[in-house]
């Protein structure tokens, strides 16, 4: 069970600092180039998003990075714990050999 969880802490901070890099992404959009509230919030989902693919793929899973993986891991986007478990078995999961 120990095993099905490792890296959840991590996964768990990135998604912090995503939801951090979005709600700062969000106010320079809509403050600063004065974009409307639906075009801001989808570009900063698709850079905050993209952020945690790259940092989850090299720190918590130690994975690479591939197209593929990163349409699924897009589609992955639900919550916390569901994401998690999606991203371990699915977005992730290390080649079998």
């Amino acid at each position: 069970m120990s095993r099905l969880w490792k890296g959840f802490s991590s996964y768990t901070v990135v998604g912090v600092a995503n939801t951090v890099i979005h709600w700062q992404l969000f106010f320079v959009f809509r403050a600063a180039f004065e974009l409307s509230q639906a075009v801001s919030n989808l570009l900063v989902f698709c850079i905050a998003a993209s952020f945690s693919f790259y940092v989850n793929a090299l720190y918590t899973f130690s994975v690479p990075i591939s197209v593929p993986r990163y349409a699924l891991f897009m589609l992955c986007m639900v919550s916390l714990v569901c994401g998690f478990l999606l991203s371990r078995w699915v977005v992730f999961r290390e080649p079998r050999q």
